[in-house]
């Protein structure tokens, strides 16, 4: 049984939702650099071994939150190129090729 049912997307929704994942991506960034700034604050405090090695944990984990980072980036970027902008340009030449069509006489 053929699938019938359709998919209406909305351009500016679409910009929108890439903007959150932006705001992610930032905010993800951001936890990143304050558990650093924690992270150095507390091996200034406290010297020991679970200090260091707390650091070097975390240290060995940061690139791995920092691919993701650039991942979700990557998404919005894609959400944008290549389905907000394409979409827009479909939708603006339907609406053009709908004005042109004159009504028959």
């Amino acid at each position: 049984m053929p699938n019938n049912q359709q998919l209406f997307a909305n351009p500016d929704m679409i910009r929108a939702l890439a903007q959150q994942i932006r705001t992610l991506s930032g905010q993800i960034k951001q936890n990143i650099n304050d558990v650093a700034l924690k992270i150095k604050s507390t091996e200034s405090i406290y010297v020991a071994n679970s200090a260091t090695e707390m650091r070097d944990k975390f240290e060995a984990l940061k690139p791995e939150l920092e691919k993701y980072e650039a991942y979700l980036l990557k998404v919005a970027n894609y959400l944008e190129q290549n389905i907000a902008d394409p979409l827009e340009i479909v939708e603006r030449v339907a609406s053009q090729n709908v004005a042109s069509i004159q009504k028959p006489q």
